[in-house]
């Protein structure tokens, strides 16, 4: 019974929190993406053919010429300094309005788009393993994330905020369809009504994250937005359980075992225990 109290405090102070994670992390997985989400992914193979990275503004801006019938287009690129050939992708920008690109919050700074247009904060925290498992949804004042901003350019309506945090449901890694990007500057490709998402996965750029599903292995931070804009259309997000019902389940819960091993031989008390 003086465990009781001792327990409830380490819980409240989350010191179980890393054996909880990686229980918890063995739930997610079992679905599929959806596939009115194609990621465009900025790969080896598009940097070979394409030319060095970081590349010329213009390619984006061609690319998005071949994307003009999507329903939403997210490009998870950061512009946040003038460079040549502003101009050509300015211009492409203003002919497609749902088009979302990448801001970030640093130390309580945002650092947004030179463009006028529609941005969202591309960060996602980590736990104290180093794994994304959730996304803030109030980081910088009115800002709205990445995902979030790209949903409300696709539907017209504004996703619900009512919690700070909400905890990423993923389906299993690798099954959103994917083009590499150089496809779309040689081939034309219906993107009617899909929510297009362009992003690094090539390993140089480093933008990749572990997540519960990866099984160790790091995922590109563009499919982990594709994830959450999974988790906003068909409204899924994991709810994480409060702590008090976690107390009283532990106080039932120890209670009875209490009961039950005091009644057992001490030989198989011990084995339980």
């Amino acid at each position: 019974r003086k465990s009781f109290p001792v327990f409830v405090i380490l819980i409240f102070f989350e010191t179980f929190s890393h054996v909880r994670s990686l229980l918890t992390d063995t739930l997610h997985g079992g679905k599929r993406g959806l596939d009115n989400i194609v990621i465009l992914a900025i790969d080896d193979e598009s940097i070979q053919k394409i030319g060095r990275w970081p590349w010329d503004r213009d390619v984006f801006a061609q690319a998005l010429e071949s994307l003009n019938e999507a329903k939403a287009i997210g490009i998870d690129v950061s512009f946040f300094e003038r460079s040549e050939n502003d101009e050509k992708l300015r211009k492409a920008l203003e002919s497609i309005p749902n088009v979302v690109l990448a801001a970030e919050v640093n130390k309580g700074t945002l650092y947004k788009p030179i463009f006028n247009t529609a941005f969202g904060y591309v960060n996602l925290p980590l736990d104290k393993d180093g794994v994304v498992r959730s996304v803030d949804a109030r980081l910088y004042n009115d800002v709205q994330p990445f995902a979030f901003e790209i949903y409300e350019k696709a539907w017209n309506v504004k996703p619900s905020k009512d919690q700070d945090k909400y905890f990423i449901n993923f389906p299993d890694p690798n099954t959103f369809q994917t083009f590499s990007f150089f496809e779309v500057l040689e081939n034309d490709i219906d993107f009617r009504d899909k929510i297009v998402l362009i992003g690094a996965t090539a390993p140089d750029l480093r933008d990749v994250h572990l997540v519960p599903t990866s099984s160790g292995k790091a995922i590109p931070g563009v499919e982990v937005h594709a994830n959450i804009i999974q988790n906003i259309i068909l409204n899924n997000f994991l709810q994480q359980q409060g702590k008090l019902s976690i107390i009283i389940l532990v106080m039932i819960i120890g209670a009875l075992g209490l009961f039950v091993l005091s009644r057992m031989n001490i030989f198989y008390s011990v084995i339980i225990v």
